[in-house]
């Protein structure tokens, strides 16, 4: 079954998976946008999405199947509630805000980009094994799920490293590894005791590589400086 763009109001929709249905295509740029309070079943059968279509599942919503699979383009959003497998070589998103848990109750499989963002906490009741890139780097997070079986790459919060600093005459360089799709601010203070941060220069978008963050002046106008790297979500 094949669905066009959509918004799911409160309430419950229940799908049954008849012979020769292995449940819902989201593909073709469509998507599905599900309200608080919604609860999606598929009895039986599959959600698949692809062709860089979308499904969004606030905080309050619910979706059960036996099997979810983003594939390359697609994209999940989860804030709410997902009862079923996770196979995902697309993108997993979770950018829901403090307080809010994604919540998967079943066992993910992930070779795309699962990204959990902007304070969100992430809960996975089965196993996460992981062959492409978890980040979890401004996630309200203390390290990966219980059983977490990684062959791809893990980045949190303390995987944020100065790579190297240089304090020359006329400016400081620091060098830091830049993650795709976030922003990377330079804040500058010459005083600890009473600090006050300043931007020193525009944030740097990330792209899996290194980033060079320049403050001009540096040295010169004070003996010396404090720095710090605030990391921004896409």
């Amino acid at each position: 079954m094949k669905y066009p763009v959509s918004s799911l109001a409160p309430g419950l929709l229940l799908l049954a998976s008849a012979a020769g249905i292995a449940g819902i295509t989201v593909d073709g740029g469509a998507g599905i946008t599900m309200n608080p309070g919604t609860s999606i079943t598929i009895t039986g059968g599959n959600l698949e999405i692809r062709d860089q279509s979308a499904v969004e599942i606030p905080s309050g919503a619910a979706l059960a199947a036996v099997q979810v699979a983003i594939a390359p383009g697609g994209t999940l959003t989860n804030c709410g509630e997902i009862q079923a497998e996770i196979v995902n070589a697309g993108e997993v998103l979770a950018p829901c805000g403090a307080g809010v848990t994604s919540v998967f109750a079943g066992d993910v499989a992930n070779s795309g980009v699962f990204r959990v963002s902007h304070g969100t906490a992430l809960a996975v009741t089965g196993s996460f094994t992981n062959s492409g890139l978890l980040d979890l780097i401004t996630a309200q997070q203390d390290g990966p799920p219980p059983v977490f079986i990684n062959t791809g790459s893990l980045i949190e919060a303390k995987d944020l490293r100065v790579l190297e600093i240089l304090a020359k005459p006329l400016e400081t360089e620091l060098r830091i590894h830049g993650v795709a799709a976030h922003t990377y601010q330079l804040q500058a203070t010459p005083d600890l005791a009473n600090p006050a941060w300043s931007d020193i220069g525009p944030p740097l978008l990330g792209g899996n590589a290194e980033l060079l963050l320049t403050h001009p002046g540096g040295l010169s106008s004070f003996s010396r400086y404090f720095y710090r790297v605030e990391v921004g979500d896409p």
